[in-house]
């Protein structure tokens, strides 16, 4: 990707950044006849130049600004007047930090800016915005930033649609309030706007600035950053020197792919996703995958007899992962392959929702598809789905990709799409998380065509140990199956800042002042939930001041209520709070002490990883099968022998009377998850697993680099 600057031939600076919804586009040294400073959208945004001086830029000149008196005014114009979906770009230099600095500003609508402790802040000007963790860019260097919302006036804000880039990478920070601009009163670039903040200024150097009445996508994020000096983490830079470890200095010249070409209709290429902007330290080489035993180092080096997908100059292989459905804790690692140079890579959906879930429903975008389901879903009353889409088995066979991803075994789509695949001649792998043939429907009533499916595939990719073990099982070689942590993203379920946060996510929620265990998931058997109330009634929770919260719904719901109800020793001290909204979430885990998971069996359980993210110590059976890969026993949780209530009663005894082993096991289980179960990890296993495959079979090039995930 590459960004040259505002132009009037190309005024958002890239062909991969669509013009549709730009309504302002200042290069920052183009004037008009009349001294303002030009508007290259074609919009007539011109703006008003004070004071300023042109200095050197990264494409080209750019304009200074020193002092208060150096500013540009936006005009009053009703198409700069956003409440609803907007963008800001701007590339920036900052002389000093440490200050209050707005980069863009409209008053009462939005701006963009950078607080005295260095944090950006992209807000409605009423309080409510993104704001990132300190220090994410440093003195004298220049940065590329994009700010975006995707929602309208009166959408509560989470880091799913309002997020600040930096770099092309989504800067860390969280989200808070509801977005609620007010009315237009003036607007600036350089400073703020109104009531009495004329002194103060921004200090340093702007080279771009983009307006836009629409979120940008990641893919046009990280095309801003495209063409300058990305230090951030992730981004341009970084991917490009992933490129650089696997081609080495002989990389083959690169087209944009046709379905970035400028020709393409207008409108968002991607949803706006969210990306783990803080690799795991040490950061773990694709040759180095946990548990697998797999070698998997990617060379560098020319081709030796042509690229594989065609004479001329080289693009990414096509790669598209075939999925039942698109879960919301999936976004991160989607968007971080989708941003990778080195893949075009594409998400196909067999539906658009299962009927025991209750999250949106994702965006239809050109490289998120969704196709008809001619299956049969049972899932609400606890049995087994079964997609069938003919659509996408046809598309398969008449547009194949370079290379597919398939979701497991489990699916009669994935038995057709594998079975076109192989006609076609295209590679492919399976994902899964299965730990039994008996798990689905087809492992259990036709398991030769489960067998026979893995066999023909070139390897597995697999979240933990329990799958590697299965897959071992059906004959899969040691070195063909590679890890992929599952993952959830790390920046939404974070903990709380202080006791003074937590108590405030307390207050809010209505919850009582006592140690506070929860429990999130379905109300049914094979979860435990009846062995979770069994124990915490037999602990006595009344003199240990303790109280247990359930987030869920599911068959079970009457019986544990009327039962709650009918007991003296629960009906203080246990309550179900029903199905929590998936932008709630996050403040029920930072309000709680322990989180525990008592399931029967459950392929991997993910709400360990939410709740080990947001730094709580967890009670866990042995039934969750990413248990053993997520904790460490006594460091960052315990983990007790499912249907043994008395054994998890013991553990939770330990913890409600230990303040101070809650806060070690916290801070080891949040410490476990940075450091190696991040979107990024997820998305390098994915990624390695793709270009190993694809060099064993002779389709990229052999050497000695290996390749890193972007830092």
């Amino acid at each position: 990707m590459t960004f040259a600057g505002v132009s009037e031939h190309l005024p958002t600076g890239s062909p991969e950044i669509s013009r549709a919804g730009l309504v302002l586009a200042y290069d920052m040294r183009t004037l008009t006849p009349r001294g303002a400073l030009k508007d290259l959208s074609g919009r007539g945004n011109d703006g008003t130049l004070m004071g300023t001086e042109l200095v050197e830029g990264p494409f080209g000149l750019a304009r200074g600004f020193r002092d208060a008196s150096d500013y540009v005014g936006l005009p009053f114009d009703r198409k700069l007047h956003i409440r609803g979906p907007i963008s800001l770009a701007a590339w920036v230099r900052f002389a000093q930090l440490g200050v209050h600095q707005h980069i863009v500003a409209y008053d009462d609508l939005y701006t963009l800016w950078i607080d005295e402790n260095d944090r950006f802040r992209f807000s409605d000007t009423r309080g409510d915005a993104f704001e990132s963790d300190p220090r994410v860019v440093p003195v004298g260097e220049w940065a590329a930033l994009v700010a975006t919302f995707s929602g309208r006036r009166g959408t509560p804000l989470d880091v799913r649609n309002i997020s600040i880039y930096v770099n092309g990478a989504r800067a860390p920070g969280r989200a808070f309030g509801v977005w609620n601009p007010g009315t237009p009163i003036e607007g600036y670039v350089g400073k703020e706007s109104h009531e009495g903040q004329f002194h103060l200024p921004f200090l340093g150097e702007i080279a771009a600035v983009l307006v836009f009445r629409r979120p940008l996508s990641a893919r046009e994020a990280l095309a801003f950053a495209g063409g300058g000096s990305a230090r951030a983490p992730g981004g341009a830079a970084a991917w490009e020197r992933a490129g650089r470890a696997l081609w080495g200095p002989n990389r083959p010249a690169q087209h944009p792919p046709d379905r970035w070409s400028a020709g393409e209709p207008d409108g968002p290429r991607t949803p706006a996703l969210e990306t783990d902007p803080r690799p795991p330290a040490p950061v773990p080489r694709v040759g180095e995958i946990a548990r697998t035993g797999v070698d998997s180092e990617i060379g560098g080096g020319p081709w030796t007899s042509g690229p594989p997908w065609g004479a001329g100059p080289w693009a990414p292989p096509r790669v598209v992962r075939i999925t039942n459905i698109l879960a919301p804790y999936r976004l991160p690692t989607l968007e971080i392959l989708q941003g990778s140079p080195l893949i075009h890579f594409e998400q196909w959906l067999m539906t658009t929702m299962e009927r025991n879930r209750k999250w949106d429903p994702p965006r239809h975008t050109p490289d998120v598809r969704i196709f008809r389901d001619w299956g049969l879903d049972l899932s609400h009353h606890e049995i087994a789905t079964a997609h069938f889409n003919p659509g996408m088995v046809w598309r398969l066979s008449r547009q194949p990709p370079d290379f597919a991803i398939l979701g497991g075994y489990e699916q009669p789509t994935c038995l057709a799409a594998g079975l076109a695949l192989t006609g076609s001649g295209v590679p492919y792998l399976l994902s899964s998380e299965s730990i039994s043939l008996g798990d689905s429907l087809i492992g259990r009533r036709v398991p030769f065509l489960a067998r026979k499916l893995v066999q023909r595939s070139e390897g597995v990719i697999v979240p933990g140990r329990a799958s590697r073990d299965h897959f071992l099982a059906l004959g899969v070689p040691r070195d063909r199956i590679f890890l992929a942590p599952n993952s959830v993203d790390v920046n939404r379920f974070a903990p709380p800042r202080s006791p003074e946060e937590k108590r405030a996510a307390r207050t809010a929620l209505g919850l009582p002042d006592k140690v506070l265990c929860l429990y999130v998931g379905r109300l049914t058997y094979m979860k435990g939930i009846t062995d979770l109330v069994g124990a915490f009634r037999a602990l006595d929770p009344a003199r240990r001041n303790a109280h247990l919260l359930i987030l869920g719904e599911g068959p079970l719901r009457d019986t544990l209520d009327e039962r709650i109800a009918r007991e003296p020793s629960l009906s203080g001290s246990v309550s179900i709070a029903g199905y929590a909204p998936d932008d709630r979430l996050p403040e029920y885990y930072r309000a709680a002490d322990i989180f525990v998971f008592p399931t029967r069996r459950d392929i991997w359980g993910l709400v360990l990883n939410e709740a080990m993210s947001a730094g709580l110590p967890v009670v866990a059976s042995d039934g969750a099968a990413g248990a053993p890969d997520l904790i460490e026993p006594g460091v960052s949780g315990i983990i007790v022998p499912r249907a043994h209530p008395d054994e998890l009663r013991d553990a939770l005894v330990r913890l409600i009377e230990d303040p101070g082993l809650r806060d070690r096991m916290g801070r080891a289980a949040r410490a476990r998850i940075l450091n190696g179960f991040t979107p990024m990890d997820q998305a390098m296993g994915f990624l390695a697993a793709i270009l190993t495959t694809l060099r064993r079979l002779g389709r990229i090039p052999t050497g000695e680099g290996r390749l890193e995930a972007p830092a």
